[in-house]
């Protein structure tokens, strides 16, 4: 069975900051593609098998997945089949102060 991927808005404006931050760092629209790149194809690999990440200890609902140098926030839906992309962040963040602020919906 195949999941939908669904990218909260949240999750949205993660990548819009973590693409101009990439770009004001490295003066490179190319390196920036890259990473978003990266993040965009392990996120698309959630489609087949979402539950293969372990459930995030920052959040009992969500799973963690590592993208590179960013973690990605997500919780997995059985019916209808559905991958909800809530929150990504790079490694070093202080997660909790993000997932506290997370409400499930």
């Amino acid at each position: 069975m195949d999941y939908r991927i669904d990218w909260r808005d949240q999750s949205l404006k993660n990548l819009k900051e973590i693409r101009e931050y990439i770009e004001r760092v490295s003066f490179s629209v190319e390196i920036a593609d890259r990473i978003l790149g990266d993040i965009f194809d392990h996120v698309e690999g959630l489609s087949t098998f979402p539950n293969r990440y372990p459930l995030a200890k920052e959040h009992p609902l969500l799973r963690k997945m590592v993208a590179g140098e960013y973690n990605v926030y997500y919780r997995v839906l059985e019916s209808p089949p559905l991958v909800q992309i809530v929150l990504i962040k790079h490694g070093a963040v202080d997660i909790k102060r993000h997932l506290e602020q997370f409400v499930m919906l």
